[in-house]
């Protein structure tokens, strides 16, 4: 062995040893990225069309959304906050998940390093995110019902409260109780029949009395391949080289037992990401288990040219880590920008009587800002019919056509940002369409228009 693979060994199982130091540092500093490019832009810290959908939800007191409920009791100065911190309290719940399953050190490595880049997670992090809110509960609940002593009576607490969030995240953690249950043999215990009863029985309650969603979302328009591979220009999603990584991992290991468990479970989620894509960070969970997988098992193959393995490990670790710091400076500029929080906070003294219209993906934090209605509601189940009014409203080429469309939904505000007067025809379409003098602009500042209709 040469003093270079010597060195190699040193750093890997020095790495290791250390782990939780250094995959705990790398997480907060990828966390703080987008956030010290907000500030420093003056942009609102917090993005992405859920956040402002629970923040308003907090403000009303209209949701059971245990977010939501703790957005209502935090100043707001600090509720950028609560993301970072349950993704910093994941990641320590997953450590010692990992140490009580006897994971080996290498596969905890990797599974954790390639969750903290992974775009899926990093959106998570820096956004309010159910996802992440039942992630953080169930490895809570996880936790504390490994353990052998009375603490294992507290995991019913995380497990209830996991339960308020959707009905699909309250039904994948059923499945996944009285699968542990039946894999430890504890499935005819009084507590184990306690608890399933009374997660099943918050099932029943949740969708007959309290009405949550089946999946909440989505909160933009859907996009499947982008949204599923971040680097296509998706709103989250995955790194393509992780794909890579994981279908490698399918290949060798498809037939092995523990690929096989796993398989219905992920089944499960991408059935449930074709149907809303908002459940992005469930599916992200196996993949990044697979692609973890996948290079362990690259590592470990003897290859006859040692020079190659060593540069195709390296490529497939720069390609998932560019794919990170990619998405890191595309997520910097999500909006809301700065102009669109000083503009609609203008909006909010002057709105009377009426809807305003923008974007569909604009309405949640348009909501937040000025209290206001907005036209597009995607979240509300009859996510295609939006789309389509959208797509009706923005792209009609005849005021005939047009007015009626506007006075139907009660319209009397147009918000028009920059990204949306890039995307949008200028002539033709409603864009063209506002030099009829029926529209009247309020207010224009940096590419961001407001105009009134007048009924």
């Amino acid at each position: 062995m040469n003093d270079n693979t010597k060195i190699g060994d040193h750093f890997l199982s020095h790495l290791l040893y250390h782990q939780r130091k250094y995959l705990s540092l790398l997480l907060l500093i990828i966390i703080s990225i987008p956030l010290l490019l907000r500030s420093a832009a003056q942009q609102p810290l917090l993005a992405g069309g859920e956040t402002y959908y629970l923040l308003a939800a907090a403000q009303q007191g209209s949701s059971y959304n245990p977010l939501a409920v703790l957005a209502s009791v935090i100043p707001d100065a600090g509720i950028f906050l609560l993301s970072p911190l349950l993704s910093l309290a994941t990641l320590f719940l997953f450590f010692h998940l990992a140490k009580r399953l006897e994971l080996s050190e290498t596969t905890t490595f990797l599974i954790a390093l390639f969750a903290i880049l992974s775009p899926a997670f990093i959106f998570s992090s820096v956004t309010l995110s159910s996802a992440l809110g039942f992630l953080f509960l169930t490895l809570s609940g996880f936790s504390l019902l490994l353990q052998e002593n009375n603490t294992k009576y507290l995991s019913s607490f995380p497990f209830i409260i996991a339960t308020f969030f959707d009905l699909y995240s309250t039904a994948i953690l059923l499945i996944l109780l009285v699968s542990y249950f039946i894999f430890t043999k504890k499935i005819k215990g009084i507590f184990s029949v306690l608890l399933l009863v009374i997660v099943g029985a918050l099932l029943v309650i949740n969708k007959l009395l309290l009405k949550l969603p089946f999946i909440l979302g989505p909160f933009h328009i859907q996009k499947i391949v982008p949204d599923l591979i971040s680097d296509f220009g998706g709103v989250s999603g995955m790194g393509l080289f992780a794909f890579l990584l994981a279908f490698i991992s399918i290949i060798v290991s498809g037939k092995k037992k523990s690929f096989l468990l796993s398989l219905p479970l992920t089944m499960l989620f991408i059935a449930a990401f074709l149907l809303n894509t908002n459940t992005i960070l469930f599916v992200s969970i196996p993949i990044i288990c697979y692609a973890a997988a996948g290079l362990k098992s690259l590592y470990e193959q003897r290859w006859m040219l040692p020079s190659l393995k060593k540069a195709t490990l390296f490529l497939l670790i720069l390609g998932i880590s560019f794919s990170a710091v990619a998405y890191l400076d595309r997520l910097s500029d999500y909006s809301p920008s700065a102009t669109d929080q000083a503009v609609l906070s203008e909006i909010k003294s002057t709105q009377k009587n009426g809807a305003i219209l923008s974007a569909p993906e604009n309405s949640y934090y348009i909501q937040y800002f000025t209290g206001e209605k907005t036209v597009f509601n995607l979240h509300q189940g009859e996510y295609r019919k939006e789309q389509e009014l959208a797509q009706k409203i923005f792209m009609t080429t005849y005021i005939e056509d047009l007015f009626p469309l506007l006075e139907d939904n009660n319209v009397s505000l147009i918000y028009l940002n920059p990204e949306m007067k890039e995307n949008l025809p200028s002539d033709q379409g409603l864009v063209f369409l506002l030099q009829n003098e029926r529209f009247k602009l309020l207010k224009a500042s940096q590419n961001t228009e407001v105009w009134s209709f007048i009924k």
